[in-house]
């Protein structure tokens, strides 16, 4: 029996020595594959990190794109009245105005305008620049265009 007692001893010690080495090799991949693991998880922080900056970036580009078509549409309804008509029809000047032109034009004397109309010889002066003017400033107008 005491063959037998050694022998069980012997593959007992055997064993233990098989399971203790095949336990340290088990450590070593269990600590490599948590390395891995580790390089892995801060890999994917970094990717969620830029995709958030990413995502935060095209949320700040579509508020400013937005922000620029309201801004263009308001722009577009604060144009001035005078620029919107002055496109649709020519502005007529008031009536006493083109009396006053037309009294010019068949050669009346100042002080017949001035009782006609009932205007001062200085207005009737200073219309008479403005419609010389005018007229220059359409021509040079129609001669760029």
């Amino acid at each position: 029996m005491s063959d037998y007692n050694f022998i069980l001893i012997g593959f007992t010690v055997i064993l233990t020595i098989i399971l203790f080495f095949r336990s340290i090799v088990l450590r070593k991949r269990v600590a490599v594959q948590a390395r891995l693991l580790e390089i892995q998880n801060k890999s994917l922080e970094s990717i969620q990190k830029k995709l958030e900056n990413t995502s935060a970036s095209d949320t700040d580009q579509q508020h400013f794109l937005t922000d620029l078509q309201q801004a263009s549409i308001t722009t577009a309804l604060q144009k001035p009245r005078s620029s919107f008509h002055n496109r649709i029809r020519k502005v007529q000047s008031p009536e006493r105005y083109q009396y006053l032109r037309s009294m010019f034009v068949a050669g009346m004397k100042i002080e017949e305008m001035e009782m006609a109309l009932g205007m001062s010889r200085h207005e009737i002066h200073q219309i008479q620049k403005l419609s010389s003017l005018g007229t220059s400033g359409r021509k040079t107008d129609s001669g760029v265009r």
